[in-house]
């Protein structure tokens, strides 16, 4: 075998809830591209997204494309203004495809076999969390310490599995992973950024007369795909750079400031 670098590590899982989040930027674009070779591609990006999901079929990468879809249909109803196919009928057919595939083997029909991940159960993922918290509850034990308190508070159940020689490092949702590593101190924290990112949501939504947006509908729905993905799996490198990525694309939409620099009038500053 050989090991390279890569963004993407060697999750698919994770992968492909990025290209889930990607997918209602994708749509805006096909519509708002320049030119019909960018509406192509845009739509090109949207098919590849599509068929990653069906060949990798992972049931969470489904569910959180249900979800951003639901919240994009629902922007555009709420708009409630003429617009073209790209933003109803496409999303439309994507979500009933999500609906159909969610609960079926698809790779079955691909016939593509995927690598699966084992991870941790939500039960006791929370439950070796907790305890672990509790033993230090401000700060928690620091960062990356989870396999410690899965080697000390796992179940005793766990033992009777197939899985009983596995050393789990990562919770199976970064909620739980913050709870058992950075304590209640630090779930407090984490759990405010999400709830300041969902009035963050709710500014750059409240004026639907802006130009923007659609834009802004997008980057809303892709949040929220991410956090989907947050409560129900954990941040490895390239999750945690699209969250913080559109986290950042959020802020910057929801800020009504405006601040203009001309270096015209100042030699030095040109």
């Amino acid at each position: 075998n050989t090991n390279s670098l890569a963004l993407f590590g060697n999750s698919l899982n994770s992968t492909v809830l990025v290209l889930a989040a990607a997918t209602p930027l994708a749509l805006w674009l096909t519509k708002k591209a320049d030119g019909s070779w960018g509406r192509i591609w845009a739509m090109v990006l949207v098919a590849s997204y599509i068929v990653s999901l069906l060949l990798v079929d992972y049931k969470l990468g489904w569910i959180a494309l249900i979800v951003g879809l639901v919240f994009w249909l629902v922007m555009v109803f709420v708009k409630n203004e003429s617009v073209g196919y790209e933003w109803t009928t496409l999303p439309s057919v994507l979500l009933l495809l999500g609906i159909i595939a969610w609960p079926i083997a698809t790779n079955q029909f691909t016939r593509v076999g995927s690598p699966v991940e084992v991870n941790l159960s939500a039960k006791a993922s929370w439950q070796i969390a907790q305890q672990n918290a509790n033993t230090s509850p401000i700060i928690g034990t620091g960062p990356e310490t989870f396999v410690f308190g899965f080697s000390e508070f796992r179940p005793e159940n766990f033992n009777k599995t197939n899985f009983w020689a596995f050393r789990f490092d990562k919770a199976s949702s970064e909620f739980a992973q913050t709870l058992s590593t950075t304590g209640y101190l630090g779930l407090s924290v984490y759990v405010l950024i999400f709830l300041s990112a969902l009035y963050w949501c709710w500014q750059v939504l409240k004026n639907k007369t802006s130009a923007d947006w659609y834009l802004k509908a997008a980057v809303v729905a892709s949040f929220l795909i991410l956090t989907v993905g947050q409560i129900s799996y954990f941040v490895n490198t390239n999750l945690a750079l699209a969250f913080w990525l559109i986290l950042g694309l959020l802020v910057s939409l929801s800020s009504t400031k405006e601040k203009n620099v001309s270096l015209a009038t100042s030699p030095r500053s040109s």
